[in-house]
């Protein structure tokens, strides 16, 4: 028997196989090919074989076999020699599959609540699988408490690395006049003086308004925009009046 499936081959509570009563010949062999091969809710592929005849080969060829719920692979031979069994897959996941030991009757592997592949007879057949102990090796128990949320929460802080601030000018946003144009600054590009040497002034005295320094208590004067010094730092404040 030959079924090739150009996607996927999924059976569901259901069996392929062959049976056959023979002496001498070999019974019936399977050989399957598709992309992928699911079986599920209790679905075999199997040969079987009453007699001295050597039980069928199935042949399984996929990217990838999954099996669970009890679904079985088996080729058995009552007094001949058990057929072979060759996954040619990469991937191979059954639902709480181990091998089982030699001799073990066919019968007794239906219906135990696991996935079972088998090439049981008076003289056991080959059974080829996938190396999956990779997969297998590398899980590790997860713990029953993973975080331990009252140890996250006392050791929770932020820490500073850096004492010092700092003021960032990214823009004040909105949408350029028109597409392609760049955004128009809405800071002042005027060039920064540098503030007179303090000196006594006299404050009757005629022109020393200008001259007159902020005391304390007196009413703040607001910025007119954010200036660059030489050094690159930003500093908000206002033109100093034109003498």
């Amino acid at each position: 028997m030959t079924i090739a499936v150009s996607d996927t081959l999924t059976a569901t509570a259901s069996e392929i196989s062959t049976s056959a009563t023979s002496e001498v010949a070999s019974g019936g062999g399977i050989t399957i090919r598709a992309n992928t091969i699911g079986l599920r809710n209790d679905s075999d592929i199997e040969t079987n074989v009453a007699g001295a005849g050597t039980g069928g080969d199935i042949v399984v060829t996929a990217g990838a076999v999954v099996a669970y719920d009890d679904s079985d692979i088996l080729a058995y031979a009552l007094d001949g020699r058990g057929g072979d069994v060759q996954l040619n897959t990469d991937l191979f996941l059954g639902e709480g599959y181990r091998p089982a030991p030699e001799g073990i009757d066919l019968r007794s592997l239906d219906g135990n609540d696991r996935v079972d592949v088998n090439a049981s007879g008076a003289i056991p057949g080959s059974v080829s699988l996938p190396d999956v102990s990779f997969i297998q090796n590398s899980l590790s128990e997860l713990p029953q408490v993973p975080v331990d949320p009252d140890q996250l929460l006392a050791n929770s802080c932020i820490a500073r690395s850096d004492p010092r601030g700092s003021f960032i000018v990214t823009g004040a946003g909105g949408l350029p006049s028109r597409p392609g144009t760049a955004m128009a600054s809405p800071f002042p590009t005027g060039t920064v003086q540098a503030i007179p040497q303090e000196r006594s002034v006299d404050a009757s005295a005629p022109g020393a308004e200008d001259e007159y320094r902020w005391q304390p208590g007196e009413p703040i004067v607001e910025p007119q925009g954010v200036y660059q010094l030489p050094d690159g730092r930003l500093v908000m404040s206002r033109e100093c009046s034109q003498m």
